[in-house]
Formats: C-alpha cells, structure tokens, sequence
C-alpha cells in the first residue's frame, strides 16, 4: 500500500461492478478512488488526510504525513466543467 497498489486480498473497485467481491464493502487508497471518481465525471480538489493513527492516538503529525500513508483520506471532490 505504500507504494500505491492494494494487497491482493483487498475488494478492488470494478467500474463495472462485477468482481467477486459484488456485496463486500471495497479497499481503496488514492489511487483507486481517484479513478473511481474520475469515472463518475466527478474531479477531485483536494486530498488530505488525518494522520498516521494508532490505539486512537496520533502517532505522526497531520501536516507532515502523505496522504498515502494517512489512517483516512479525506477528499474534496467537484462535478467536472462541461466544454461547450
């Protein structure tokens, strides 16, 4: 996950839906849910994320963490301007 990808036995997205993981709930990281997003037509404004967090205690600052390395994403998403 550090690296971008997601484990082999994580729930990946399908833009399709069908995967064998139809009713489980999915694994994202930025990468995942960006596209996802991308596809909906939807842009996103701004990634953050919350920390590194262990045992309900901050274990790294928020301001000094990659968003994927955080405990959560935290995104800010817009529709997409249509061209004319």
């Amino acid at each position: 996950m550090l690296f971008g990808a997601l484990p082999g036995q994580c729930a990946r997205y399908s833009p399709q839906g069908k995967d064998k993981y139809d009713t489980h709930v999915r694994d994202f990281n930025l990468k995942e849910i960006s596209k996802a997003i991308e596809l909906s037509g939807l842009k996103i404004i701004e990634a953050r994320t919350n920390g590194i967090i262990s045992h309900s205690r901050l274990l790294f600052p928020v301001k000094l963490t990659p968003v994927t390395f955080g405990d959560t994403i935290i995104l800010k998403i817009t529709k997409r301007e249509r061209s004319l």
